[in-house]
Order: C-alpha cells, then sequence, then structure tokens
C-alpha cells in the first residue's frame, strides 16, 4: 500500500468522524496530477487494490471501536461512498474558497487567472501611487485613473474600472488631501519609472498588523 493510500484510508475516514482535514493531501494530489498533464506522462497507478475496510485504519483499537459503532448506527456497510462524499465536499470547498491573493508576494499575482488575483494586483498599484504622492512634491505626483493604473500594474480596463469604484472614497479624499488635478497625467506610460509595485504583501496597509 502506497504512503497516500494510507493516508487516504487512515486519516480520510478519521476526518469525518473527528472533523480532521485533508486539505493538504488534496492541494499535494492536485499539485501532481497538474504537473503529470503537462509532462503528458501518466499517473501512478496503485501497485495493490485499495482495502476498504476499517481494519485497514491506522488508528487505535479505541477508534476503532468507536468507527465501527458509528457506521452500524448509519448502516453503512461501503466506506467508499463515505470517503468520495467527504473528499468531493472537502475538494469543492477548496475551490471555492481559492488561493489566498492578499498573501501572496506580487510577483506571484500574475501566473493566477483568477479575477481575485488581478484585482489584488490592481488595489496593490493604487496603494503604491498615493504612496508616491504623498511622499514627493506636487509636480511628480500622479492622478489615479484608469489609464494610469493600467500602464502600472495592467489589467482589462473594465475590470481596473471597478476596483477604482470599488475604492471611489479613498480615490476621491487622497485627490483632496494633496490637491492633485486631472492635467497631472500628461505621459502616463511613463509612471514605471517613478513607481515600483513593492514585493512583499506586508508592504500594503490591509496586511500590516493593526
Amino acid at each position: 500500500m502506497t504512503p497516500f493510500e494510507r493516508i487516504l484510508l487512515g486519516h480520510g475516514v478519521l476526518i469525518c468522524f473527528f472533523r480532521f482535514t485533508l486539505a493538504d493531501q488534496l492541494t499535494s494530489c492536485n499539485t501532481a496530477y497538474e504537473a503529470a498533464t503537462k509532462a503528458a506522462t501518466p499517473l501512478p497507478q496503485p501497485t495493490e487494490p485499495l482495502a476498504w475496510t476499517i481494519e485497514a485504519l491506522d488508528v487505535s483499537a479505541q477508534q476503532l471501536q468507536e468507527i465501527r459503532a458509528y457506521l452500524l448506527s448509519q448502516q453503512v456497510t461501503d466506506l467508499r461512498p463515505v470517503v468520495t462524499s467527504w473528499l468531493l465536499h472537502e475538494a469543492e470547498k477548496m475551490k471555492q474558497e481559492g488561493p489566498h491573493f492578499a498573501a501572496m508576494p506580487t510577483s506571484q499575482l500574475s501566473r493566477y487567472r483568477q479575477e481575485g488575483a488581478t484585482k489584488e494586483r490592481l488595489r496593490r498599484a493604487i496603494s503604491a501611487i498615493m504612496q508616491w504622492n504623498r511622499a514627493n512634491e506636487p509636480r511628480r505626483r500622479w492622478f489615479l485613473n484608469v489609464s494610469l493604473v493600467k500602464a502600472l500594474a495592467g489589467g482589462r480596463k473594465d475590470l481596473i474600472g471597478v476596483v477604482l469604484k470599488e475604492h471611489q472614497a479613498d480615490v476621491d479624499q487622497h485627490h483632496q488631501e494633496p490637491n492633485i488635478p486631472r492635467g497631472y497625467n500628461k505621459h502616463t506610460e511613463l509612471v514605471q519609472e517613478d513607481i515600483q509595485l513593492p514585493e512583499e504583501p506586508e508592504a500594503y496597509p490591509w496586511n500590516r498588523p493593526k
């Protein structure tokens, strides 16, 4: 029996009854599957048949007795539907939750196609522009708009507009504080010469300890 089969059979069923989680194992399986698919090589197959019995579980005698009592009370005679249902539930939950983009370094965000990754990158661009404006003299400041954010961080204009609208109050207040008129952006394509997005997540206000 392979180590993964032992994890699946030993820990997977226990989690169903004792509320542990197999999120790390699911992530590892998904990573292995993607790597094998990209390499156009078949995934390794089990060297021996799966043993779908509670006697195969790597648990104590007391835990085995509790599991057996639960299965009898629920009239469960086959563990496969139980494990399959739980794994599908956890996989769907992990897919819905998605990666925690706010905690990722900036360079990693461009590797994801999810809208959440793009919005996080755009949010960081807005924050970086604001920090630059506060730290520099008026003639070197930038007026926040769709074209400027796109020049700095890329992304679709419609999505940039959505993100700016979500932060409209902060953007309007920012423009008033250092008194930044719209005419400041004569050459938005030059913004990258002034501003670079910090790599560390902690460089942005929402990731700093409160």
